[in-house]
């Protein structure tokens, strides 16, 4: 339970951080404002998180949180 609640938080916090990116890049320039819904869409995989689809007020949109390790690799 206490991941969860760290697994949540993250998100927020990164999609306040994100939200003028976020708004550009999947509604065009429309603000989301807020996650008004999250439901997860599978299973929970790396230490226990899972895709989910967060609704906004600009619609819909997906997260899908992963650690980049394979991106840095790729870029070396």
């Amino acid at each position: 339970m206490e991941r969860d609640n760290e697994f949540y938080r993250l998100l927020r916090e990164r999609f306040k951080r994100h939200r003028w990116e976020i708004a550009h890049c999947f509604f065009q320039g429309v603000d989301p404002v807020e996650i008004t819904g999250i439901s997860e869409t599978g299973d929970r995989h790396l230490h226990g998180e899972a895709v989910l689809r967060l609704e906004t007020a600009a619609g819909a949109i997906y997260y899908k949180p992963r650690d980049g390790a394979g991106t840095e690799l790729l870029g070396r």
